[in-house]
């Protein structure tokens, strides 16, 4: 019995000069097949040689700048998209050009308070997680919150409203969002694309002198479908002046294909946390066969970084490798490989010759050397026990009446043997069959649907049903749901145990320091917890004599709070909080108070 869940600027004026002449007389020399030649050639230089401009943007925030987040860096769920910049609260955060604010955004959790500037070269510069705005912004946003009764916003205001010079005054440095710490996440991106840039491509200086340090290499034995079924993780030692070794002269692998994997990362001057390396490069006797730079991408390719990490090493050891070949379904643009796509043939005639180079952004560098041979004896690959079979480059769908899974194409990045069993559970609340669905450490790229059918749940209740995950800590998630054609279904990016599930219960509301008197206080907390995590973000009003007043949401904390305007009149008055969970649930809170 199973129980449930206890535009880029190009130097391009010579070129560009040279490329202008040529077209100039291309009508004279159309036909001629050297001169067709000539222009392909131009062209395929002027598009090669890009570079970004030195001396036009300045560093975010006065003084030296150190970083606790490098661009490209490896998160368990994410590329990162920018630079943090370490600093307390309060730090005056200044324009790093010339430009207009194009977009404004308040968020209980992801950037908090965060600025978007355009600037006239093509780029534009984001600036999150801050404590405060300038008065005229911050004005501009609380009349719009009063306006509006809300919380967060997405104002998009006009081009001439709020111009600034480089060097002005957006804002201090703060905590809100999904931040736990003061910093300022900063981003320069591509105004055509708002694809993120390397902010330290544009000549914004760090201090850092030190080579990345390099401490472990796992080593992968790969099939012919280049899909791990072995691992090995090596020791690496420094020998000082960024030259790193391992224990033995030859790896010996058990598998004709091989993968390697490095962990890596960036030691700056005057700080301690390791950052991210800019780029990683692999040679195999002595031709380079991956590359991998931290210099650019889109946003839709954030979660390739499942297929660069070694997912379930970091899910659960929060242990980031980068991987030195590409998985077959990684499709991110930072990389440069040969069509090896970095992975290693093997055989035990000869070793290979491997070199490992990580690079920050100021071109400090380490190596790694070794040789990797096949050993000589051979291995039967073991295959999985599985229901389906999910080739990697196709959509697929698996319906069996009870459950429907629909999975787009480039879900996956490699084929998947998924396993499924379903099981009866007994649990309070519980309304359908347990699906276990594959393994939680599986990474997933799209979201897919998945869409399961009740068992005995009463008419009353449709309403407050949800699909439920059981968690690795046996902790029920919610995962929300819609009924379509009498199934529940909902999208989720993770493989697991899902079943349909009731909430009936609100949240609680905790004042932190509510009292009677509230004489002379500046502001009032609450905590909000709900029993059941998910299902979207809770939807809450607050008043005071029943008019709506304005209350800030921290998601990260689970803390409401709202501040008393400075011309709050004195005397007798009535507090109303209501929140509501994803199923509608509602707590109410509601006491007088003498102010």
């Amino acid at each position: 019995m199973m129980y449930w869940c206890n535009v880029e600027i190009k130097n391009t004026t010579c070129l560009g000069v040279r490329f202008f002449y040529l077209m100039a007389y291309a009508k004279f020399y159309f036909a001629n097949p050297l001169f067709l030649l000539l222009i392909l050639l131009s062209i395929h230089e002027l598009q090669a040689q890009k570079t970004y401009p030195q001396d036009y943007f300045r560093a975010p925030v006065e003084g030296e700048v150190k970083l606790s987040g490098t661009f490209g860096e490896l998160r368990s769920n994410h590329f990162h998209s920018g630079i943090d910049v370490k600093g307390f609260r309060g730090r005056k955060i200044v324009a790093v050009a010339d430009g207009y604010i194009y977009r404004i955004s308040v968020q209980a959790g992801g950037y908090g308070n965060a600025l978007y500037m355009k600037h006239p070269n093509g780029y534009s510069s984001v600036y999150c997680h801050l404590n405060s705005l300038p008065k005229e912004i911050a004005a501009y946003v609380k009349a719009y919150q009063m306006d509006n009764e809300t919380f967060e916003v997405n104002l998009k205001p006009d081009s001439t409203l709020f111009v600034y010079e480089k060097g002005d005054f957006v804002g201090t440095m703060g905590n809100t969002g999904y931040s736990f710490g003061p910093h300022l996440h900063f981003e320069i991106r591509d105004a055509a694309t708002d694809e993120p840039i390397n902010p330290l491509l544009f000549g914004i200086k760090i201090k850092d002198t030190r080579p990345p340090i390099m401490n472990q290499l796992r080593v992968f034995g790969l099939d012919d479908r280049s899909i791990s079924w072995t691992s090995e993780t090596v020791s690496v030692s420094g020998q000082g002046a960024g030259k790193y070794r391992i224990n033995a002269d030859t790896l010996f692998v058990n598998a004709e294909r091989a993968g390697v994997a490095i962990k890596s990362y960036d030691v700056m001057d005057g700080v301690r946390n390791w950052n991210g390396v800019y780029q990683i490069q692999m040679t195999v006797d002595g031709e380079q066969i991956y590359d991998f730079e931290a210099d650019r991408f889109a946003f839709d390719e954030w979660y390739y970084v499942f297929a660069h990490i070694d997912y379930p090493d970091a899910i659960k050891n929060k242990s980031f490798f980068n991987r030195c070949y590409l998985m077959p379904g990684n499709q991110f643009s930072g990389y440069t490989t040969d069509a090896s796509r970095g992975v290693l043939a093997l055989s035990t005639d000869k070793a290979k010759q491997v070199e490992i180079l990580a690079r920050d952004i100021e071109g400090n560098t380490s190596k790694l050397n070794f040789w990797i041979k096949k050993e000589n004896t051979s291995a039967t690959i073991p295959r999985s026990i599985h229901q389906y079979y999910l080739p990697h480059h196709q959509a697929n769908q698996i319906n069996n009446y009870y459950l429907y899974l629909k999975f787009p194409e480039g879900s996956f990045y490699e084929d998947l043997e998924m396993e499924y069993h379903f099981e009866r559970a007994e649990a309070p609340n519980l309304f359908s069959t347990v699906h276990s669905i594959h393994h939680d450490l599986t990474p997933i790229h799209r979201s897919f649907t998945i869409a399961i059918r009740p068992d005995l749940l009463p008419e009353h209740l449709r309403e407050k049903a949800f699909i439920a995950k059981c968690d690795d800590e046996n902790e029920i998630v919610n995962c929300g749901g819609k009924w379509e054609n009498g199934l529940l279904a909902t999208r989720v990016r993770s493989f697991g145990d899902f079943a349909i599930m009731i909430d009936t219960i609100p949240p609680n509301i905790e004042p932190e320091d509510f009292s009677e008197n509230l004489v002379g206080r500046k502001s009032i907390n609450f905590l909000i917890k709900d029993d059941i995590p998910g299902g979207g973000r809770l939807k809450y009003r607050a008043t005071i004599d029943g008019k709506w007043v304005l209350i800030k949401y921290d998601l990260k904390y689970d803390r409401f709070t709202h501040t008393f305007e400075k011309d709050f009149p004195k005397g007798e008055h009535q507090f109303k909080l209501e929140v509501s969970d994803g199923r509608g649930n509602t707590a109410i809170f509601e006491k007088p108070f003498l102010y």
